[in-house]
């Protein structure tokens, strides 16, 4: 038996699933190891378009050249400038940069991750917060990014 839903289902479905691989995700980590494994767990959950920046200079370029991202996935501490130092507080030097240069940025759709305890600083500011010591990192990275993107 066809139920009269059953079209409507899978055109929601459809267009949920071209929502999800059409999504613009910029992540901005500056390591080697994990840089790549977002990559792939994104896009082995249907994202197709992820883009990568290892500093806050790297990202503000490629924010440049593609206009906003969908999302915004950041670690809390990388280079503010290639080939420098790491810097702990560059999460907040991005958002400042979103709020200036992306009118109506919506804080919803910056995430940012961290090994470090600061759960409480980032989510004073009203964004999200992942930490990197979760055995189930990435699982919730993907639900995070599937429910901004639905």
């Amino acid at each position: 038996m066809v139920l009269a839903a059953e079209p409507f289902l899978i055109c929601s479905m459809a267009i949920e699933t071209q929502k999800i691989r059409d999504s613009k995700i910029l992540v901005i980590d500056d390591s080697e190891d994990l840089s790549p494994l977002y990559k792939m767990f994104l896009q082995t959950n249907g994202f197709g378009d992820i883009s990568i920046a290892g500093s806050l200079e790297e990202a503000i370029e490629k924010i440049a050249d593609n206009n906003p991202f969908d999302l915004y996935i950041t670690d809390a501490a990388y280079p503010l400038k290639r080939n420098r130092p790491e810097d702990k507080q560059a999460w907040i030097n991005l958002y400042e940069h979103l709020k200036k240069t992306i009118r109506n940025f919506d804080p919803d759709k910056l995430l940012v991750v961290s090994a470090y305890n600061l759960k409480k600083d980032v989510e004073s500011l009203g964004l999200s917060f992942l930490s990197k010591g979760e055995g189930t990192f990435f699982d919730d990275l993907v639900d995070w990014v599937k429910l901004r993107t639905s």
